[in-house]
């Protein structure tokens, strides 16, 4: 995950730094368990994963065993 002095995650809100820290330490999961994780509102929690995907700290992907089911995980650069 990036630190405090990367490009760009300085700027994210709190709640940003927290799914993150979330995803880091609990691994790759949808946004409903990221949401009961990190005790946020899950339009909170669907705003911050959106900033977070679109500065590349998060990628998303289709789950496998349920082509309905999107799940988060640290993206690996």
């Amino acid at each position: 995950m990036p630190d405090g002095s990367e490009d760009g995650f300085d700027d994210l809100p709190p709640s940003a730094k927290l799914v993150a820290k979330v995803i880091e330490h609990e691994g790759a999961m949808d946004a409903g368990e990221i949401s009961e994780a990190a005790r946020l509102h899950p339009s909170t929690t669907r705003d911050a994963l959106k900033r977070l995907v679109d500065e590349d700290v998060v990628e998303v992907r289709m789950d496998e065993g349920d082509g309905r089911r999107l799940v988060y995980s640290l993206s690996e650069a």
